[in-house]
């Protein structure tokens, strides 16, 4: 979970001066305090989707384990409230250095408060990716779906697709207003205390996206939001089944889009080979690929680390002894 480094947690007083008293993992607007806890389910299912731990044998696996969530809820616990509350979620999360949000939630109209919302995130980097809507066959195009449906070009609209690569029976389309399709049926991921449970939906589908940009970004923080949404949109599986559908013919491919970027950052390699005349005690910048061979051995007195958000290949001839050991507070 993000966390405001600002904040003292529970002392009632604005620490950080940003208007906001106890805000330490976000803010409920509607509730209008510093407990966005999710009484619903489904924003915890988005979050799993997103962000869920993997190799610790527990449920699910997330699309990038190392994102941090920053917790904002504009609605009840039973679904509804103001889009001017959906609004300052966004506008707070651009504030406090959010480039990416998931917005799986849809309804309620045009909102010049939504649409001056935009327009901040915009000017201020921040990419927006939003659940097209689960009208049954609505075409966007022609009846729009807000937020997806504003015209704002940090805007990625998600529609949902079926393990077949067809659009999903519920999931809107548009030609030209809804941009890229993600699997949104039978989504396996986190309920509230600890459970697991499938959804279907735009809803499911666009923590997909949201989770892939997250890599994106990870592997270059220099990235803009135009640049993220290209390398998403120009990379996808393209289907026949959605031509006509959204607007890049296609479903979301994660590693299609990583590809594209990859060996963009010179300084930084997409993989690090260890071998033999490497310095066994090392950290590596997170989001890089390491591959373990090459003839060396980790002695029984030292120790490895890896930070955090890195891949790892273990060679058959990357030899470690009795005793030695990885840092597994870093290490995935």
């Amino acid at each position: 979970m993000w966390t405001n480094s600002g904040e003292i947690p529970g002392n009632n007083i604005d620490d950080d001066n940003n208007g906001f008293i106890d805000d330490v993992y976000g803010w409920d607007f509607a509730n209008g305090d510093g407990n966005p806890i999710d009484g619903h389910n489904h924003g915890t299912h988005v979050a799993g989707t997103i962000a869920a731990k993997g190799n610790n044998n527990l449920g699910v696996v997330g699309v990038n384990w190392n994102a941090r969530i920053m917790a904002l809820k504009g609605l009840s616990d039973g679904g509804s409230g103001y889009i001017s509350n959906l609004a300052n979620c966004l506008i707070y999360a651009v504030d406090n250095g959010a480039k990416i949000s998931n917005n799986s939630w849809g309804g309620g109209g045009y909102s010049q408060a939504m649409n001056n919302a935009l327009n901040y995130a915009k000017n201020n980097g921040h990419l927006f990716i939003a659940a097209a809507g689960n009208d049954y066959g609505n075409n966007n195009d022609s009846s729009p779906h807000y937020p997806s449906s504003y015209s704002h070009d940090n805007i990625i609209a998600v529609a949902a697709t079926n393990q077949s690569d067809n659009l999903a029976s519920f999931s809107n389309y548009g030609a030209n207003s809804v941009d890229i399709a993600a699997l949104g049926v039978s989504i396996l991921s986190t309920v509230r205390n600890g459970g697991y449970s499938s959804y279907n939906g735009t809803s499911m589908a666009t923590p997909h996206v949201a989770g892939v940009a997250g890599l994106l970004l990870s592997h270059k923080s220099s990235l803009s939001y135009t640049q993220i949404r290209d390398a998403l949109l120009n990379n996808v599986d393209t289907k026949s089944s959605l031509q006509g559908k959204v607007v890049s013919n296609g479903r979301l491919n994660a590693h299609k889009a990583l590809s594209s970027i990859a060996g963009s950052d010179p300084e930084y390699p997409d993989v690090i080979n260890i071998d033999s005349s490497t310095q066994k005690k090392a950290e590596y910048k997170a989001g890089k690929k390491i591959i373990a061979g090459g003839g060396f051995t980790v002695l029984s007195s030292e120790t490895i680390k890896f930070s955090a958000g890195e891949g790892i290949d273990i060679n058959p001839d990357f030899n470690i002894e009795p005793g030695a050991s990885f840092d597994e507070d870093s290490f995935i």
